[in-house]
């Protein structure tokens, strides 16, 4: 197990806070026993995260898919998309920063950092199947019910599952706003971590 920033490891010591609904239990139990297959088969599941504009629910999924990966050391990668291209919300940028991840930006992209001296992960607004993410043994996570009725396919995935979150988009300029974020970056986090803290346990090493 890999040691990710300090901030980082703070917020996911918080997530025996989080309360999560039976149902959701569920679908995280579904996705989890999907993934599960393909990593003792050798393969590498390459987990898409995918919403209407690529720019909030599904940027925070890959975020955390990126840190959970590190952090347990698991064969398989996290990328993110949309049925269109916008731009990766600067609110959504702001609750990774607060909830321990590093946000560094350029004119063309934000590279996050998850752990110490790591290069990092390029994150920008995209379409799911743009030539960035990777095309085969995908595993499709629908993070909008937007998406997950307009995508009714997405060729090259062996398994797809809806994961829909309720959209901090609602809450763009007004004074909750920035908790909103918060709480939204924050319930992602800890429902990946049931999914990646499930598999790290039962994967043949």
């Amino acid at each position: 197990m890999k040691a990710l920033l300090t901030g980082l490891e703070a917020t996911i010591a918080r997530f025996a806070e989080v309360t999560i609904s039976a149902e959701r239990l569920a679908s995280l139990e579904q996705l989890s026993e999907g993934i599960l297959p393909l990593l003792d088969a050798g393969k590498t599941p390459h987990l898409n995260f995918i919403c209407t504009h690529n720019s909030r629910r599904s940027q925070l999924a890959e975020a955390w898919g990126h840190a959970f990966i590190e952090k347990f050391d698991l064969n398989m990668t996290s990328s993110s998309g949309g049925t269109e291209a916008t731009a990766f919300f600067h609110s959504s940028k702001v609750a990774l920063q607060e909830l321990g991840f590093l946000v560094d930006e350029t004119q063309e992209f934000t590279r996050l950092h998850v752990s110490s001296g790591a290069e990092g992960y390029k994150m920008f607004s995209k379409t799911w199947d743009n030539s960035f993410n990777p095309q085969e043994d995908l595993v499709a996570v629908m993070t909008c019910s937007h998406a997950e009725q307009n995508c009714p396919f997405i060729p090259g995935a062996i398994l797809r599952i809806a994961l829909p979150f309720e959209d901090p988009k609602r809450f763009d300029d007004t004074p909750q706003a920035a908790e909103e974020y918060r709480k939204t970056a924050l319930l992602i986090g800890a429902e990946l971590n049931v999914v990646f803290t499930y598999l790290s346990t039962k994967i043949s090493r």
